[in-house]
């Protein structure tokens, strides 16, 4: 029997280490042409989700962004506060760089945000943010976990796990800067994180490209593997790396997307696009 993991499951591997890797998000791409078509669309996409959005009570951005959140802001006549680090949770930074939480609003609202983080007020800062409690409560709980060990856990066989296809709870792409909450998901199947991220997906999609383009970001097939510390998540166009919990034994991810991306690598294994297969010769 494994050890309780961080949402009070069984955890899917028998001897975690007691040691977490600090390692930076490191990526590669499977083409040139690849990257080319890629890399622009995955930096459209985060600005896309850094900008100013209406209504928006928390985001969290990369330092370069906060001034056109600043801005924003005072042109709608309200304020913004830096809260700390820690204010969210200790989760898997992107590549590029630390991300700073904000909270945005009128000084009532941004008094509550502050006096529940504070407090630890998972309830009231859901009041105060929009974002799901549970969401909240597991962010600030699992701090030391990565986001996709807390989704995996109810979804893992042995030491293997197959979360369903929603892109509105996905986490696998976040340590890329693809975020749709400040905070991860409580679950895969979390329908609070769902209705959320549904919306603000459907709001992108209409503000801009790079938004529509998000959500087949999002729907990509991907593979998640973990060892000694070190995670390795595989699309068809591109793998990174960062680091995470260790553990002794590999486990594994598995994320069934229905979009496979132009300029797919093709593979013979999960998630690259299948080579077509030969003809035979007739008469043979």
């Amino acid at each position: 029997m494994g050890a309780r993991g961080p949402s009070g499951a069984v955890s899917t591997d028998p001897a975690p280490l007691n040691f977490r890797l600090r390692a930076p998000v490191r990526l590669s791409w499977t083409s040139e042409p690849a990257r080319e078509l890629w890399a622009p669309r995955l930096a459209a996409a985060r600005d896309a989700l850094d900008a100013p959005e209406p209504g928006a009570t928390l985001v969290a951005i990369r330092p370069d962004r906060a001034r056109a959140i600043r801005d924003a802001a005072a042109r709608a006549g309200l304020h913004v506060q830096t809260l700390t680090d820690d204010a969210l949770g200790d989760q898997p930074q992107p590549a590029g760089g630390a991300l700073i939480t904000l909270a945005v609003g009128t000084r009532a609202r941004i008094g509550a945000i502050v006096a529940a983080v504070i407090a630890r007020d998972a309830h009231a800062l859901a009041a105060a943010s929009g974002l799901p409690a549970c969401c909240i409560t597991a962010a600030w709980r699992d701090s030391a976990f990565d986001p996709v060990w807390c989704a995996a856990t109810p979804h893992a066989i042995g030491l293997t796990a197959e979360l369903p296809c929603l892109p509105e709870t996905n986490a696998l792409l976040r340590p890329l800067g693809l975020r749709i909450a400040p905070v991860a998901a409580c679950s895969a199947s979390c329908a609070a994180m769902r209705a959320f991220g549904r919306a603000r997906l459907d709001r992108l999609a209409a503000s801009s490209p790079a938004g529509a383009l998000l959500a087949e970001m999002l729907d990509w097939p991907a593979r998640w593997s973990a060892l000694h510390g070190i995670a390795e998540t595989v699309t068809p166009v591109v793998r990174f790396t960062y680091g995470t919990r260790a553990t002794g034994r590999c486990i594994t991810v598995r994320y069934p997307g229905l979009t496979m991306p132009a300029g797919a690598a093709q593979g013979l294994t999960f998630p690259y696009r299948s080579p077509a297969r030969l003809r035979a010769n007739a008469g043979t």
